[in-house]
């Protein structure tokens, strides 16, 4: 038996309307599988990191003898400078300064300097650099950065001491002294 044209066009727009049927559901699995895909999202925050260690305050906080300070102590960065008169062998001068570490990387002590103390005179001039617990400057020591409650100021004393004459009956010397502190990233936490 033949099937009629009648049939035959049925039979026609039924694959049809199949095919469509079929098509618009691969579309929608498809857009379901690429929109859940696409809809993957997260959040990334970059900190941008700063260095910024640097002396807040300075001041004389105790003289011995006949000692004077000719010029308080100016901060320049990390570095301190001051001048002073020590004529007795005794005299001495000590200076209070406060580091602090604004920035949001860990610096670590490397090396100090101290300078202003001519050749001639630095068997007869002793100069300390100590913590607020009276112990020399140790290095390594760590500032930490960032949101830190702890850690993130050092206080640092200076003594200058005329200890002895160079020459018999001699005194009265006029210095123009300084300490600079070296900070290095600590980089115990870098990734």
């Amino acid at each position: 038996m033949k099937k009629s044209n009648r049939e035959k066009n049925r039979y026609i727009r039924e694959l049809v309307i199949m095919a469509i049927v079929l098509a618009a559901v691969g579309l929608t699995v498809s857009y379901a599988a690429v929109n859940a895909t696409l809809d993957i999202a997260g959040v990334t925050v970059a900190r941008v990191a700063s260095w910024n260690v640097k002396f807040t305050s300075t001041e004389v906080v105790k003289k011995t003898g006949s000692a004077e300070v000719v010029q308080e102590p100016k901060i320049r960065g990390l570095n301190i400078h001051y001048e002073v008169h020590l004529e007795e062998p005794g005299d001495s001068v000590t200076i209070k300064s406060v580091v602090k570490n604004d920035g949001t990387l860990n610096a670590k002590l490397e090396s100090y300097d101290i300078f202003g103390v001519p050749s001639q005179y630095q068997s007869n001039v002793s100069y300390k650099v100590s913590d607020e617990n009276g112990e020399p400057l140790a290095k390594n020591t760590v500032l930490k950065g960032g949101n830190a409650k702890e850690g993130k100021y050092m206080t640092v004393y200076i003594t200058v001491t005329y200890e002895d004459y160079i020459y018999e009956g001699e005194g009265y010397k006029t210095f123009n002294l300084g300490l600079g502190l070296n900070f290095i990233q600590d980089c115990n936490n870098c990734s």
